[in-house]
């Protein structure tokens, strides 16, 4: 490895770690200033200042009143809300993903949106010897994902324009490739339809989504449960559609969901 190599490596990495030093300084002190941070870190002000402007501008970071000090900003309270939410997700969802495997006989997850992005947050694999295997951490884009496609389904338009691109980029050949498309589909799935993925994750198989709806009814995680191509008839799906119906419902009523009802599926194309 060259010197131009070792150090395009070492940077990213040495700036990280600031990051990191910095953020643990500031919750450790509840503010700091500029030289306080320069001095904590043991770099140089010009450095700091970089760091500083970058924290500040995504609101990592924030100034007090007098504009002399630094604060955590309210960017880290929307993460830790979020992985707190996770957290309660993954508990109160689990026994419930673990039903709708049973009952369905396929692999079964429970995800929530990160960005444009799906997460898992609860899973449970079937014994098939044939099947689609979920990971804890997986992620994929919304637009390409049946559970996704069950959140995007029920935000607001400006939030759904925020966080689908107008091309959208391939994952397979059968992705949808534009917002428009994708659009239609939604409106389909607000109108009664339960969301589907087909093939356009992963080749070979199908998938169904439905919202897992909060107190005041916006989508708070989505279910999906993911067939190999082989197995999702008319049969297998109808029942696959009446075990997320009852599942949603369970799981939308602990989070204070009083009239959850997910319309009934119809046939994937």
């Amino acid at each position: 490895m060259n010197a131009a190599m070792a150090a395009g490596d070492f940077q990213p990495t040495k700036s990280a770690d600031r990051v990191c030093q910095l953020l643990a300084a500031l919750a450790e002190h509840g503010s700091m200033t500029h030289a306080e941070i320069a001095q904590r870190l043991s770099i140089p002000k010009s450095s700091v200042t970089g760091l500083i402007n970058t924290l500040e501008a995504h609101h990592f970071i924030a100034r007090d009143e007098s504009g002399r000090r630094y604060m955590l900003g309210p960017q880290i309270l929307t993460l830790a809300q979020q992985y707190m939410a996770g957290l309660d997700l993954a508990r109160i969802g689990q026994p419930v993903v673990d039903e709708l495997m049973r009952e369905s006989g396929e692999s079964t997850a429970l995800s929530i949106a990160s960005g444009p992005d799906i997460v898992v947050v609860a899973k449970a694999n079937c014994d098939q010897p044939l099947q689609r295997t979920m990971q804890l951490g997986e992620r994929a884009p919304m637009y390409a994902t049946a559970g996704g496609k069950a959140i995007l389904a029920f935000l607001p338009p400006a939030e759904i324009e925020r966080l689908v691109p107008k091309d959208l980029p391939p994952v397979t050949p059968r992705t949808l490739k534009s917002r428009r498309a994708l659009l239609k589909e939604l409106a389909e799935i607000r109108a009664g339809q339960l969301a589907y993925s087909r093939e356009e994750l992963i080749p070979g198989i199908f998938a169904v989504g439905v919202p897992v709806l909060g107190a005041h009814g916006a989508p708070v995680a989505s279910l999906s449960v993911a067939v190999p191509s082989v197995r999702f008839t008319p049969k297998h799906e109808a029942h696959i559609a009446a075990a997320m119906r009852r599942a949603a419902d369970t799981l939308s009523g602990r989070f204070g969901y009083r009239k959850a009802k997910v319309p009934g599926a119809k046939h994937a194309a």
